[in-house]
């Protein structure tokens, strides 16, 4: 789960693509903003994008989240990285009936000193549930660090 803007987007894409390489399988994204659906589509390693308006209103007014939440009961439970600074969206986790030992908290892996962003995903991307069977990290190396954008050459509809 991420809400960022388009910026944080684009960065997050080096988490993307270490847990694609890591599970073999797509990554599902929660996030917010009209420009994230459209900038990740496509994007090698996502899988089902589900978008909220406003991870701030109350859930009883907000079909997004209730969307969001019955999408993620529907998928079932499985390990969860949430990649917000703030508390708003965490609930949405709970009521999905995503367990805390299988969560990873961006907020309990702050940025290193000298590290950049794309490190940081990375390395949280490598981080393991206790609940979780640790897959292998053999083909991690593969993954060139930093941010990835493929971009196709015919024009937007």
């Amino acid at each position: 789960m991420r809400c960022g803007a388009f910026g944080d987007m684009v960065l997050f894409t080096a988490l993307i693509r270490v847990l694609h390489a890591r599970f073999h399988s797509p990554v599902d994204i929660v996030t917010s903003g009209p420009w994230s659906e459209p900038l990740l589509r496509g994007q090698p390693g996502v899988g089902e994008i589900m978008s909220l308006r406003s991870r701030k209103t109350p859930y009883w007014l907000s079909a997004d989240q209730r969307r969001v939440v019955r999408r993620l009961r529907e998928r079932g439970v499985g390990p969860t990285w949430f990649c917000d600074a703030g508390d708003a969206a965490r609930p949405l986790l709970a009521r999905a009936g995503i367990p805390e030992e299988l969560i990873v908290d961006v907020r309990d892996h702050s940025l290193l000193p000298g590290e950049h962003a794309t490190e940081q995903w990375r390395r949280l991307a490598q981080i393991t549930q206790v609940a979780v069977a640790a897959p292998s990290d053999a083909e991690l190396a593969a993954v060139t660090p930093g941010c990835h954008l493929e971009v196709s050459e015919r024009p937007a509809q």
